[in-house]
């Protein structure tokens, strides 16, 4: 059976591998074939080789609107998941996770692997009770999945994926803000949750990058030290199975984590408010690259990919969150935002489809 009726095989398959990743749904029903070729590693594979990968960021965003969270009046802010093509510039709504109509959990963790994209934990906005739910999106389906359950409770852990099938969660707190030192290794393609053996320390508030075949966490607060950051980090080895300090990579004592992020070679990025820093091979310490724009100093966030890296904050407490791309030493671009997309970014991360 041919791959198109009429035409070779090699150039229906150049024809299927420019179609954009939100016709793949489509393509996928077609036939069986179609939809075994689509959902395959050698299909993304050949559009990476080809120049046809498109590249989206994920989005833990804020929207405008509030809902109520008890009788008493108190409220927080609706999150919900947002997807930007890089090169098309589209922004779009994902749909929402099942029962997460009305927003998906606070202070939940997005990350990626495959053409999979992975929501773990949070809060439950009408109680803010911890969850453990995992949620997959397959982006050639276009359906979500519930995954098994993170085997312990924990919040504002460290969580990051090797891009292929494992998912490292670690650190964080209990329900009794207890920080944590443990951690769990989850595989996608299995459904399946591994312990990993325990941090040289518990760890609440850090942050995860898996960078140059490790699952590295940064920094992070002890029980009795409430919001003092240390500024440590040490990367768990799969191969070894064992914890590591990387000293290289350590942060100012009193600095949040959260934007640390991993370029695709490995680099890794921190940014600031006084400027972003790099950690590349061979360095044995962070080196100021930039200045990060004054319009993004107040909560600085990273986003990076293979084309560069973005910066969002504000200029002030509260303000509207600006982003920018660098270009380059003190270069940067400003990104104009469609309505409904300038909301506080909790998390993302970067996807090739």
């Amino acid at each position: 059976m041919e791959l198109i009726p009429g035409l070779p095989y090699e150039i229906a398959l150049a024809c299927l591998i420019r179609a954009s990743y939100d016709q793949f749904s489509v393509i996928k029903s077609v036939c069986k074939r179609w939809r075994d070729l689509v959902s395959s590693k050698e299909f993304a594979d050949l559009r990476k080789s080809s120049g046809f990968s498109q590249n989206c960021f994920c989005l833990v965003q804020a929207t405008q609107k509030r809902f109520s969270v008890n009788p008493k009046g108190r409220h927080s802010p609706e999150y919900c998941l947002s997807l930007y093509d890089l090169s098309a510039k589209k922004w779009e709504k994902m749909k929402p996770m099942p029962g997460f109509e009305a927003g998906i959990p606070l202070f939940s963790q997005v990350v990626s692997v495959g053409h999979m994209l992975v929501v773990l934990g949070g809060w439950i906005p009408a109680t803010l009770e911890v969850s453990s739910q995992i949620f997959l999106y397959d982006l050639i389906s276009g359906e979500w999945r519930r995954g098994k359950d993170i085997p312990e409770k924990c919040s504002f852990f460290a969580c990051a994926s090797d891009s292929d099938d494992r998912i490292f969660v670690s650190g964080g707190h209990d329900d009794f803000k207890n920080a944590l030192a443990s951690g769990f290794m989850y595989h996608v393609s299995q459904d399946h949750w591994e312990r990993l053996p325990d941090m040289s320390r518990a760890r609440d508030e850090c942050r995860g990058v898996f960078a140059r075949g490790k699952f590295h966490v940064f920094s992070g607060y002890r029980t009795e030290s409430q919001g003092h950051f240390e500024g440590d980090v040490e990367a768990y080895d799969p191969d070894m199975c064992t914890w590591g300090p990387v000293p290289e990579a350590q942060l100012p004592d009193d600095t949040c984590p959260k934007p640390c992020m991993v370029g695709p070679t490995g680099e890794m990025y921190r940014c600031q408010r006084d400027g972003l820093f790099e950690l590349t091979h061979g360095k044995r310490s962070w080196q100021q690259v930039a200045i990060i724009p004054e319009g993004a100093r107040v909560n600085p966030y990273g986003l990076i990919w293979h084309g560069g890296v973005i910066v969002v904050g504000s200029g002030k407490n509260s303000g509207t969150q600006c982003w920018y791309m660098w270009r380059g030493e003190n270069r940067w671009d400003p990104m104009e935002l469609p309505d409904g997309y300038s909301g506080y970014v909790q998390d993302g991360c970067c996807i090739e489809i």
